[in-house]
């Protein structure tokens, strides 16, 4: 009966850490409902904006939730958060207003998230192989700005080494936490 009642309890405690993030998309959503109702700036959402807005949000909230759960080192978390926000301002950015002039270039950005998505996983999370991802994905995203400018797809330069700065802080931060979680020889 103990261990059903722990397991209870666990059980809950996920459902709410979970269901935060519920709760702040809806209220960052919220952000710019209110805005077109009250007519304040420019704003003007449709519904798929609205959606595609509420699952970006609630992925890298629920992205975070998985993986900062599976440490408990506050540099790795901190690590977690930089590239989920580097991962979901990327996204935001390109589909609001792109990161190159000409739309078709704008699509190479996905393979940069990819990167860092994909590779994450096959590591599991683990602190040494996520720094090698990151790095990576600092790479792809100075190859995909490369292309950028070498095809003349007019590439925003300011806005790339700013995620490569961020892709490149987070890849460190893991390195440091690998450093830390490593067993001694």
């Amino acid at each position: 009966m103990h261990h059903e009642g722990v397991a209870q309890l666990m059980e809950m405690r996920n459902v709410m850490r979970w269901g935060r993030w519920v709760l702040l998309t809806a209220a960052l959503l919220a952000v710019p409902a209110l805005a077109m109702a009250l007519n304040v700036g420019d704003v003007e959402w449709g519904a798929l904006d609205f959606a595609v807005a509420g699952v970006l949000l609630l992925a890298a909230g629920l992205l975070f939730e998985y993986a900062a759960s599976r440490s408990m080192s506050i540099v790795q978390r901190l690590a977690i958060a930089i590239a989920v926000l580097a991962a979901l301002g990327l996204m935001w950015i390109n589909l609001a207003v792109g990161m190159m002039e000409v739309e078709a270039g704008n699509a190479m950005y996905l393979l940069v998230v990819l990167v860092g998505l994909v590779g994450t996983a096959i590591g599991r999370f683990e602190p040494r192989e996520a720094s090698m991802v990151l790095f990576a994905t600092a790479a792809t995203q100075v190859v995909v700005a490369v292309v950028g400018l070498a095809t003349g797809l007019g590439p925003t330069l300011p806005a790339d080494v700013a995620f490569v700065l961020a892709w490149g802080a987070s890849g460190l931060l893991f390195r440091q936490a690998s450093l830390e979680t490593a067993p001694e020889a």
